[in-house]
């Protein structure tokens, strides 16, 4: 599932990602990014209360991430995951290449 809210104390859009976040359910988690209007420059990615997580949502949000970037807009996380969800990010490369997206 995703919902995006906007935080205005913080001036920024916040994008939750919860549920499952895997091949099974993509195609929605796709449908729902997609279909949300990016209003503010600072956005953050929220991942929490996840069922289960596999590389097609990492490729999914590293495209987003790529697009945000193009917008010229800043993001952040805020993971709050199981240690074996939070693994599997790590060991794709995920971290690593979000940290190189973020510092171009």
């Amino acid at each position: 599932m995703v919902e995006v809210t906007i935080d205005r104390d913080n001036d920024s859009m916040n994008i939750t990602f919860t549920g499952f976040l895997d091949v099974s359910k993509i195609e929605s988690v796709y449908n729902e990014l997609t279909g949300s209007t990016i209003t503010k420059d600072n956005i953050v990615i929220i991942i929490r209360d996840v069922d289960n997580i596999d590389l097609s949502f990492l490729q999914l949000l590293h495209a987003f991430l790529l697009k945000l970037k193009r917008g010229k807009k800043s993001f952040s996380f805020q993971w709050d995951v199981e240690p074996e969800y939070f693994k599997l990010v790590e060991e794709s490369g995920f971290i690593a290449d979000f940290n190189k997206i973020s510092n171009k």
